[in-house]
């Protein structure tokens, strides 16, 4: 039976944190040994956890709205904070992202990444410092657009409503974890891809 302390990591859902999950923050680094780590990607590290209390603290988290799980579909989208955060932004991003992410549940799994914009500044793909996303929404005009890759500037394939663009890409996550990964995206054509965000009548 395991005795050594765990260390919690939490990742902060398109790096932001509301004040009930900095309030459970301090919680948990208390019930710690008081330190708490910053690691890249938007993750808190907690040590000096007790083993007998690691699940029930994570389980806390994850109700309050961290992210716990590997796979979990946030992990594979930046989002900025949209509108009305931002007075630039057309579309709330961070609230279709979420949405995204409960209807695409394995985005990550499927090797996509998505970089969700409020508006054609692209700044949350900026910010990451990872490699650009597969793909972006960029809203504009009360919808978004679809764009290859991560510049937001970039020629739009197709136009969709939020919800339009939740169905696709849960379709397109199958499509392409079916497939082996991020490869399939690839392999599909602008044509191709535009059509895994058209619902199938059958």
């Amino acid at each position: 039976m395991a005795t050594d302390p765990a260390v919690l990591t939490l990742a902060l859902p398109f790096g932001r944190m509301a004040a009930r999950q900095l309030a459970l923050l301090a919680e948990l680094v208390e019930e710690g040994c008081g330190a708490l780590r910053l690691g890249p990607w938007r993750q808190a590290h907690l040590p000096g956890i007790a083993q007998g209390r690691a699940a029930a603290l994570m389980a806390s988290a994850e109700a309050a709205g961290f992210i716990t799980a590997a796979g979990d579909a946030r992990l594979a989208i930046a989002a900025c904070p949209g509108a009305p955060a931002c007075g630039s932004g057309e579309m709330s991003a961070q609230e279709d992202a979420v949405r995204i992410a409960t209807a695409a549940e394995d985005l990550a799994d499927a090797g996509l990444s998505l970089h969700v914009s409020g508006c054609a500044k692209g700044c949350a793909a900026q910010a990451t410092g990872r490699r650009p996303p597969g793909l972006t929404l960029v809203g504009s005009d009360g919808r978004y657009e679809l764009v290859r890759g991560g510049a937001a500037h970039a020629r739009p394939i197709v136009a969709l409503g939020a919800a339009e663009a939740a169905a696709g890409l849960a379709r397109l996550a199958a499509h392409c974890r079916a497939r082996g990964g991020a490869a399939a995206l690839a392999a599909l054509g602008d044509r191709e891809l535009a059509g895994m965000f058209v619902a199938s009548d059958g």
